[in-house]
């Protein structure tokens, strides 16, 4: 049993070193929600949305709905899902959206591999909106286009962080790495955006949310999460109500 503890306890560290960034931004999600920073509404099997404006470089104006499930529900083998067809939903019923992409994680550890360098880095499937709503874009090369996705292309936008880390050239466009087993060519670089409070926003690599898909194959529509901004028009409470009510309704 105290193996299983210790292993158990092996595990939950590589994960979370492996995908820094995103235990990070998990985390920061509940210290700024207990300051009452960032609005939380609740809307339907653990789905939330969480309404952040304080953070510019996480992208400002800024909505990001995920899932969430309880650990009282987890432990009767209940899991909350945010799939696609929500996604679809969104983009048709709710108003006042300028912007929104969907994000799927790396399921298995992010690893990266260039030569003899290799890098754990937070891996994400996304699309052109991405860039968008979370202000992010290329200093070097291009961002993620639609073709990308219609084609499922096995390109790659890096993090300078990534770059570093696998001592790639100051431009890495049309360099190549191993990440899932395949090869991926590198097409742009992005802006360097640095440090939030000892975790890099650099350390990131993103491909096209459709190739993410395939090679994850049926597990890619378990969960996945939405991020989206708002027109200049938009209010905040108004976008959120359309989001509860809609969810709410798709979800019961």
């Amino acid at each position: 049993m105290l193996f299983s503890l210790l292993e158990s306890c092996r595990s939950a560290l590589i994960s979370i070193y492996a995908h820094g960034l995103r235990s990070f931004l998990t985390t920061l999600g509940i210290v700024i929600g207990v300051a009452s920073v960032i609005a939380v509404v609740s809307i339907t099997q653990g789905l939330r949305v969480f309404v952040s404006q304080q953070f510019a470089s996480l992208g400002t104006n800024s909505l990001t709905v995920r899932s969430y499930t309880p650990i009282e529900d987890r432990m009767q083998g209940i899991n909350a899902r945010l799939t696609p067809d929500d996604l679809n939903l969104i983009e048709r019923r709710v108003d006042g959206i300028a912007s929104i992409t969907p994000i799927l994680f790396a399921n298995r550890a992010s690893q990266i591999k260039y030569g003899s360098q290799t890098s754990f880095s937070q891996i994400m499937g996304t699309t052109y909106a991405y860039q968008d709503v979370a202000q992010f874009y290329t200093t070097q090369g291009r961002f993620l286009a639609d073709s990308d996705n219609d084609t499922r292309r096995r390109i790659a936008v890096i993090g300078d962080k990534v770059r570093e880390n696998l001592n790639l050239p100051d431009n890495p466009v049309n360099e190549f790495v191993e990440l899932g087993g395949g090869w991926f060519k590198i097409v742009g670089l992005l802006e360097t955006k640095g440090d939030i409070m000892g975790f890099s926003q650099d350390d990131i690599v993103l491909v096209p949310y459709a190739t993410m898909q395939s090679l994850q194959g049926n597990q890619a529509r378990t969960d996945i999460q939405i991020q989206l901004s708002l027109s200049d028009t938009a209010e905040v409470d108004d976008v959120t109500t359309q989001l509860s009510t809609l969810l709410r309704n798709a979800h019961d």
